[in-house]
Parts: structure tokens; C-alpha cells; sequence
């Protein structure tokens, strides 16, 4: 067979979801759709609700904060696992919340999130400012208005909303949702090893810091569940009001619980530490790691 040159160009076509999928077995973005900028990719691990290893079709909080599909917690709140997506109902008097604790805290400035609905009850609100609407939803934002170490959608008393799938954008661009392949999903979902270090000064986990006796508590919220895990770090230092804390501490301790990783300090001197509600703690941290063996 001869072979034939041609200039014939192939004709460009419009950008959708499926212009923007590869034939690769992962539907990795094209090498195009990467150098057109017109993907980055999405900080959510399951954004498409597909992975659940805990394998029930339902999950029902009474007042405990529970893990549902992978990555995933609700609190007081039901959700049902469909086929293209999720369901949650909050049939309570008060708000709660379907929260993903990211694997990485957003760094000051802009993000994006897109949410495809399905169909919504009543009032639900992505991080409690966008009113979702059937339909793709897109929301662009400061994350200085935002928890940083999380995406939540807000679900008001007697409201209920069906989920397609969540995108989370850094940059103020809505890019075109492309459906992860299960198996990296999977991966994804399976996480083992988690590291931290720097600075954790924001409300990423201060949110419930308080002195108590003689020991002064942080919880540093997980993005699943590693009660159990080993825990290991270098070097960490408590703050009180942005000023180093103005005590002598006793070697500190760490412990992974349910949902969060506990630092635990304790004064030399192993009297109480003074109830200062005004106050906001923070720690800063050095080579904090937990690892614990894949589901």
C-alpha cells in the first residue's frame, strides 16, 4: 500500500464535554483541549459520586457526621445513591450541610465550582451563598469567603436536591465537566498517605480549638475517614492570637480519629491552661504525616 501526503487539515470542532475526552482508558483530556487551556483539572476526588465502598444504597445521620460515597460526610441528613448521581434530604428544622474536606487547603484567590442539578426542593446553597437550580449551576468566588479546607453544599429544613456531579476550578473559569474513569477514581478515593506542613492559621482547623484543662486541643479535618492511622510529626508550635503561645509546652502528641487528626499539647508545667474565648488558636506545623492501608 502506498502512502499518500496530504495538507488536509481536519475541521475544528466545537468544545463539549466529549470534543474534550481522549480514547485513553483513564478519559484523560486531549493533548489540544490541555494547550487550548481549556482544562484544569478538578480538586474534588469524586466528583461524580460513582465510587462507594462502603457499598450501601442509602445513608441516614441521625446527629453524627458519617461518610457516605468516598469523600463524602453529611450530618443529620439522609442520601440516596442514584444511578447517574446522589440525593440528599434534610428533613430537620435547622441547615446541614454534604461537605468534602479537600486534600489540600485553597490558597487566597479565585475559584470556580460547578454543580449539575438534577432536580431541587426548597432552598440549597452552595457554600451557603449560591442558590442551586436544576440545571448546571456555576459559581465563582473569593476564598477568602469560603472555608478553605472544604466544597459544602447547604441543605435548608424540609429541602432535598439530586447531584449530577461537583467540579472545583481554580482560576474563574467554568472549564467542561469530563467524567473520571472509575478505576483512577478508585485510586484516587484509596488515598493512604497524607502530608501536611506549614501555617494553619485560617479557620481550616481552629473551628473548634479550645483550651481545656491542661491540654489545648486542634483538630485538622481529614478527607476521610483514618481513624487508626499512624501519625508522625517533626515539629509543631501553638499560637494564641497570632503571637506564639506564651507558655512552656510539654511534648505534644498526635492521634488520628474518625475524621480529623487531634494535636494535643500539654504545659511543662502540667497546670490548666486559662479559657480565653476571645482568643483564636492556631498551630503551625512541620512534616505532619498519616498513613494507614487503602480500604
Amino acid at each position: 500500500m502506498k502512502l499518500i501526503k496530504t495538507s488536509q487539515k481536519a475541521p475544528i470542532q466545537a468544545v463539549t464535554e466529549t470534543t474534550l475526552e481522549s480514547n485513553s482508558n483513564i478519559n484523560a483530556p486531549t493533548i489540544k483541549a490541555v494547550v487550548d487551556n481549556l482544562y484544569r483539572p478538578n480538586l474534588l476526588v469524586n466528583g461524580d459520586f460513582q465510587c462507594n465502598q462502603r457499598g450501601l444504597s442509602s445513608y441516614m445521620s441521625a446527629g453524627n457526621t458519617i461518610y457516605t460515597v468516598d469523600m463524602w460526610r453529611i450530618n443529620k441528613m439522609s442520601l440516596t445513591v442514584e444511578n447517574d448521581g446522589i440525593t440528599i434530604t434534610n428533613t430537620d428544622t435547622t441547615t446541614h450541610g454534604l461537605v468534602q474536606i479537600l486534600n489540600n487547603p485553597l490558597t487566597n484567590g479565585k475559584y470556580t465550582a460547578t454543580v449539575k442539578v438534577a432536580l431541587v426542593t426548597g432552598d440549597v446553597l452552595l457554600y451557603g451563598v449560591k442558590k442551586l437550580e436544576s440545571g448546571i449551576n456555576i459559581f465563582t468566588f473569593d476564598s477568602a469567603i469560603v472555608s478553605k479546607d472544604r466544597l459544602n453544599i447547604d441543605v435548608q429544613p424540609n429541602s432535598s436536591v439530586k447531584l449530577i456531579y461537583c467540579d472545583l476550578f481554580e482560576g474563574t473559569i467554568a472549564y467542561p465537566h469530563i467524567k473520571e474513569d472509575y478505576t483512577v477514581a478508585l485510586m484516587r478515593c484509596q488515598r493512604y498517605v497524607i502530608f501536611y506542613d506549614g501555617i494553619y492559621a485560617d479557620s481550616n482547623i481552629t473551628a473548634s480549638n479550645k483550651a481545656k484543662n491542661d491540654l489545648l486541643n486542634f483538630n485538622m479535618w481529614l478527607p476521610s475517614d483514618l481513624s487508626g492511622a499512624t501519625t508522625s510529626i517533626e515539629a509543631a508550635i501553638a499560637y494564641a492570637g497570632g503571637t506564639q503561645f506564651n507558655y512552656t509546652l510539654k511534648t505534644f502528641s498526635t492521634e488520628a480519629l474518625k475524621n480529623r487528626v487531634r494535636l494535643r499539647f500539654k504545659k511543662t508545667d502540667e497546670t490548666s491552661f486559662p479559657i480565653e474565648t476571645d482568643t483564636e488558636y492556631s498551630v503551625s506545623i512541620r512534616n505532619l504525616l498519616i498513613t494507614k492501608e487503602p480500604l
